[in-house]
């Protein structure tokens, strides 16, 4: 546990040692200039996104484990965020939010089958977005030697459907392979059925899921893409609040890029990759100082501000048990 409280420590000096570095002298006047009201409006749209989210999860659930009201949804989503943030990689999240579910009366197989369909939703929207993002970029005066922003991520988007389309066409042969390869490492009968039991209940679960109504998912894919682009404004909220312009799609690129390089520091919240690479991404087209600036702000709003406002909201919904659980998970995984 003192493990993961030291990497949550070292993440949040990370968040302002990096942009203070590269941001020079000039970083602190150009936060003293930023204008409070757009401050508290990209709050507000944090804020928002809970509450999108969490009438997501309450479509996805579509009545299992009972009733489940807005306010402890909205919990629910804080929770996971706060989780998400507070350990390297995003790792606590599922954890989190499973062990929520459960308490809700959620099956496992059920609770799981929902945060995959979830995660599959996002994936869906991102590629969408990109290829949105690619065909603005062909019409517009948008530097195209910076093709390879869209192109990495879309192709690797591509690849993961491929993945997740095979794996559900050929489940029944995975089964049987892993069921070898689990003979052959010399793993228990009981466990091996055991294993292959939580398999099929999970897809069960998944097509159950996917079953839904055509209206419902289609409501469900509209939330997900209206909490991603307020998420996904709040760094060009930042540059503009600072007197900048710049392109939102180069914002929204720039996020994309940053967050999956900081999954590369297994430092929480994607600390110190994050800064690094969204301030070097947008310091030539805003200044050194501006972009640090901008940097510092978006993170405070999608970074600290989760931590905070969650802390309390996951101690009161899940527990220090959980807490403690958690922690210790992730000592051990790193």
């Amino acid at each position: 546990m003192n493990r993961a409280l030291w990497l949550l420590g070292a993440g949040l000096v990370m968040v302002i040692a990096i942009p203070l570095v590269l941001g020079g002298s000039g970083l602190g006047g150009q936060l003293r200039q930023f204008p409070l009201d757009t401050f508290l409006l990209m709050l507000g749209m944090i804020v928002m996104c809970w509450n999108l989210n969490a009438g997501r999860l309450r479509l996805l659930l579509a009545g299992r484990g009972g009733h489940l009201g807005q306010r402890r949804a909205v919990g629910m989503v804080m929770a996971t965020e706060f989780a998400i943030s507070a350990t390297p990689g995003g790792s606590g999240g599922p954890f989190t939010l499973m062990g929520l579910l459960s308490r809700q009366g959620v099956r496992p197989a059920q609770a799981t089958a929902v945060f995959a369909v979830d995660q599959i939703t996002d994936m869906l929207f991102f590629l969408s977005a990109l290829a949105s993002i690619g065909l603005y970029a062909l019409s517009h005066t948008i530097d195209l030697r910076l093709g390879w922003m869209l192109a990495v991520p879309a192709l690797l988007l591509i690849i993961g459907f491929g993945l997740l389309a095979a794996l559900g066409k050929h489940h029944r042969r995975l089964l049987k392979t892993s069921g070898r390869l689990l003979r052959w490492l010399k793993v228990r009968h009981r466990s091996r059925v055991k294993l292959a039991r939580g398999l099929i209940h999970f897809r069960h679960a998944l097509v159950e899921t996917l079953a839904l109504p055509r209206l419902t998912l289609s409501l469900i894919f509209l939330l997900c893409c209206a909490h991603w682009l307020l998420r996904y404004s709040i760094l060009y909220l930042a540059v503009s609040g600072l007197g900048q312009d710049i392109d939102w799609s180069w914002t929204f690129i720039v996020q994309m890029l940053s967050l999956a390089a900081g999954q590369l520091t297994l430092l929480p919240g994607g600390a110190g990759g994050a800064e690094l690479s969204s301030t070097a991404l947008l310091s030539p087209m805003i200044g050194a100082a501006s972009a640090a600036a901008a940097v510092v702000i978006w993170r405070a709003v999608t970074f600290y501000f989760y931590l905070i406002a969650g802390a309390p909201v996951f101690f009161v919904m899940a527990g220090r048990s959980m807490l403690g659980s958690l922690l210790k998970r992730r000592s051990a995984a790193t």
